[in-house]
């Protein structure tokens, strides 16, 4: 069974979305003992995270993913569902005046769980979310489905570093 999730496979494919526009990809999946260090450096060059699974959750994925018959070369790669921006571009182009409401969003890896935090904050009035890169669930079809479209309506900024980032709101008079 196959579904039309926005996922590539296969160590060439996704080398080449890596090195054309490595803001398409939320996070790439190695089969656990696959090792590729050109794409691993190439992940660490760009900032995309990196999960390992272990070979049967890989498979299960895998099966989702892949047509029948083709060969995933143990690398699968989710791709962006919706647009972020960094922290940098948000700061320079936020008027204060306007009382502008962010959320912080740190360790919350269900994707139900932030699908219904965006959809609570977009319902309450916040016009942008921050969510962590290494600690927070990527943007998965459930998290769109979770949040009811709420996310299409929000500003998400991706960050590294909460501390960097909550001082540089606070520099910038938050």
């Amino acid at each position: 069974m196959t579904t039309e999730l926005p996922y590539i496979y296969g160590k060439n494919p996704i080398f080449e979305a890596i090195v054309s526009d490595s803001s398409k990809i939320e996070r790439i999946f190695f089969c656990y003992g696959i090792n590729n260090p050109h794409i691993l450096s190439q992940s660490r060059k760009h900032n995309i995270q990196t999960s390992t699974l272990d070979k049967n959750k890989f498979k299960e994925l895998e099966k989702k993913i892949c047509p029948k018959g083709s060969n995933s070369q143990g690398i699968i790669a989710l791709l962006s569902l919706v647009n972020t921006i960094e922290l940098s571009d948000y700061l320079s182009t936020i008027d204060l005046s306007s009382n502008p409401i962010i959320v912080i969003i740190d360790g919350i890896t269900d994707p139900h769980n932030l699908g219904a935090i965006t959809r609570s904050a977009e319902c309450a009035g916040f016009n942008s979310i921050i969510i962590t890169e290494k600690y927070t669930s990527p943007i998965t079809p459930v998290v769109l489905k979770s949040s009811a479209g709420a996310i299409n309506h929000l500003k998400i900024i991706k960050v590294q570093k909460l501390i960097n980032t909550c001082e540089k709101l606070k520099e910038k008079g938050f």
